[in-house]
């Protein structure tokens, strides 16, 4: 199916808010991806009130998937790898519309970092979707906010993207799988001494049995790691 590309440009005003420097989203606009014209639309506003731009998508007719209606921007920076990244953002709907909400590869197969779906009300509420980076190079990922849901209007601002550095989770199992630490745990936890001693009927020690072992049963469960950390 053949998608309609529209690009609006932020214009930024002098009073403007300037992004935080922390935020790797690419300057410039946002794109408008719908499966045909006129299912959406989209328009930046400088709400005075707010004090910040806000991005003022209509919806004229429910997509399914939901995707099909879309608005996205890219991340031009190469994160590394099990880097923590957060998307986070202020929404608001008057229609109580529901909102996808990914931090997705731009392209096929889509590799998600972070999705969720959120039910947005008439209020601003923050919102926050993240996860371990994949590490597909720059320009790969993107904010993906999918739109299709339902007919309705859907207000969005302040979105930002950052980099917290390495997941503290991974780094802890990164460091634990180096080949040291193995060793270190089979000796400790896998290992031990036993103690057999042979006697007969009357208690009285054998001298020279020959001993038969045999493991009926394991402490711990058996697995392999099958996938690369």
């Amino acid at each position: 199916m053949a998608f309609l590309l529209v690009t609006v440009f932020l214009i930024m005003a002098g009073s403007a808010v300037a992004a935080p420097s922390a935020d790797l989203l690419a300057p410039g606009g946002w794109n408008l991806i719908t499966a045909k014209p006129g299912e959406a639309s989209l328009e930046t506003v400088n709400a005075a009130s707010e004090g910040h731009e806000v991005l003022r998508l209509v919806i004229n007719t429910p997509t399914d998937p939901v995707w099909n209606s879309q608005v996205i921007r890219a991340v031009p920076a190469d994160v590394p790898s099990g880097h923590l990244l957060w998307l986070h953002f202020r929404a608001r709907s008057a229609t109580r519309n529901s909102l996808r909400v990914a931090l997705a590869q731009n392209g096929p197969p889509y590799e998600g970092v972070g999705v969720r779906v959120f039910a947005l009300t008439p209020e601003w509420q923050d919102y926050t979707v993240g996860g371990p980076s994949p590490g597909l190079g720059a320009n790969s990922l993107g904010a993906h906010f999918q739109v299709g849901k339902q007919k309705g209007i859907i207000e969005i601002s302040d979105v930002t993207v950052t980099d917290a550095g390495m997941d503290p989770s991974l780094a802890v199992a990164l460091t634990a799988i180096q080949p040291e630490k193995t060793e270190a745990r089979i000796e400790k936890i896998r290992k031990g001494t036993l103690k057999i001693k042979a006697v007969d009927a009357a208690g009285q020690p054998i001298q020279g049995a020959a001993i038969k072992v045999t493991q009926t049963r394991h402490a711990f469960l058996f697995g392999s790691n099958l996938f690369p950390l």
